[in-house]
């Protein structure tokens, strides 16, 4: 079990609590400015100043942050998507070929999130990736920061559970082609040639529906939007197909526990460097 943080009265300024976010990509962040506090499913992980962390794909959970240096972002992140997900399982196929067990398929929350300890290897190793953009090298260098890892045949088997597609990812990766539009389950169904009542038995079995799926796809594409362009509110929903900017920011809020305006505060300050 972690060792937990119990953060002083929160400061606006210094601290700030997200949510029921959900991860579309598996990522690695930096906490280079701050203390972090992860919760998922009555689990909590704490992670002190100077931690490398990799998070699992399709995790939801809650998150508090307590700054360092009000003045710069928390952390820095690097976003794996799944073509390079796919790419970094190739890669560790071969290096370290896969063994399942009955052990190995029993997975709690501290076999999807993992920490490396901030060295002089693992900085320069994590500022390599951060500002890589050829995909294959990007792809190399973080199979190279696994095998350092304390945690690697855990964390290996996390990249697999990563770059696996299930049904609702092919939902997912459809209507994520265009958010703007008015989408109904019987689009998907015609999509997929199949019935409605298909794609829900299908999505039952992977526990989840079809209007939870869009819901969390307008979301993170919003938060995208907001952190990563200078898309303005009104853009923004227009993008991601909600009708106007004052129904986004009551989603928003209702959603992750923030407002936007709080969100891009926090963490667009100063901008990211390494």
């Amino acid at each position: 079990m972690m060792k937990k943080y119990n953060f002083s009265k929160q400061n606006y300024l210094f601290d700030i609590s997200v949510k029921n976010v959900l991860t579309n990509k598996a990522m690695i962040l930096l906490t280079d400015n701050c203390k972090l506090i992860i919760e998922s499913n009555n689990t909590e992980m704490a992670f002190s100043e100077g931690a490398i962390i990799f998070i699992e794909r399709g995790i939801r959970f809650s998150y508090r942050i307590q700054k360092i240096n009000k003045d710069y972002p928390p952390c820095k992140i690097i976003k794996i998507n799944k073509e390079d997900l796919i790419k970094l399982r190739h890669i560790l196929h071969e290096a370290y070929p896969l063994i399942l067990n009955e052990k190995s398929l029993s997975r709690n929350m501290e076999d999807k999130i993992f920490k490396q300890n901030y060295n002089d290897e693992s900085r320069k190793l994590f500022k390599s990736i951060f500002l890589e953009h050829e995909n294959n090298f990007k792809a190399l260098k973080i199979a190279y920061l696994i095998s350092k890892m304390d945690s690697r045949e855990k964390l290996i088997m996390s990249i697999y559970a990563s770059a696996a597609t299930t049904f609702s990812d092919r939902i997912r990766e459809l209507i994520e082609k265009d958010l703007s539009k008015k989408w109904r389950l019987n689009m998907i169904a015609d999509a997929f040639n199949i019935s409605e009542v298909s794609v829900r038995k299908r999505l039952e079995a992977e526990n989840i529906s079809f209007y939870k799926i869009l819901a969390d796809s307008r979301m993170n594409k919003a938060l995208t939007l907001l952190l990563d362009s200078d898309y303005h509110l009104p853009k923004i929903a227009k993008c991601v197909g909600i009708s106007s900017s004052s129904y986004l920011i009551k989603t928003f809020k209702h959603r992750f526990g923030v407002t936007p305006k709080q969100m891009s505060i926090y963490f667009r300050c100063g901008g990211q460097t390494v």
